[in-house]
């Protein structure tokens, strides 16, 4: 029998009638059906920020799609997500920035890339200039007071 993604097999030896016999498979058919279940392994939530510095706000990193797998009931995932905690301007959303895996009982099950949400532009020469000036006024007057 198969459902979800999960085959089970099963066999009843040494039962008293057919009609028995039917009965005690689709009793150990059902169990063993109910032991699985369908998660969302992977959401299209936002699993870090990015900083990308030059006062400009933090890229959401974000999975491109959702990963559905069948896993035993009772066991446990574990996200790994590996991002860089800054990224180099400028940044194309859709981007490749790192990954997420998912597994359940130390075996992985879903797999992959994060993207940047959105894209942000380089910071031309006037803009870091801005940038450094702010941060000079700021540690200046951060030794006075």
């Amino acid at each position: 029998m198969q459902r979800d993604g999960v085959r089970i097999t099963a066999s009843v030896l040494g039962s008293p009638s057919e009609a028995q016999r039917n009965t005690d498979l689709s009793g150990l058919l059902a169990w063993g059906l109910a032991q699985y279940h369908r998660v969302k392994a992977v959401d299209t939530r936002v699993y870090g920020l990015a900083e990308t510095g030059y006062d400009r706000a933090p890229v959401r990193l974000v999975a491109p799609r959702e990963i559905v797998r069948t896993v035993r009931v009772g066991k446990p995932l574990v996200e790994r997500v590996v991002v860089s905690s800054a990224l180099a301007l400028p940044v194309v959303r859709g981007q490749r920035v790192g990954e997420v895996r998912v597994y359940a009982g130390g075996r992985l099950i879903a797999r992959t890339p994060l993207v940047a949400a959105e894209s942000v532009s380089a910071v031309g020469i006037p803009g870091k200039l801005a940038w450094y000036a702010r941060r000079t006024v700021h540690h200046l007057f951060g030794l006075v007071s």
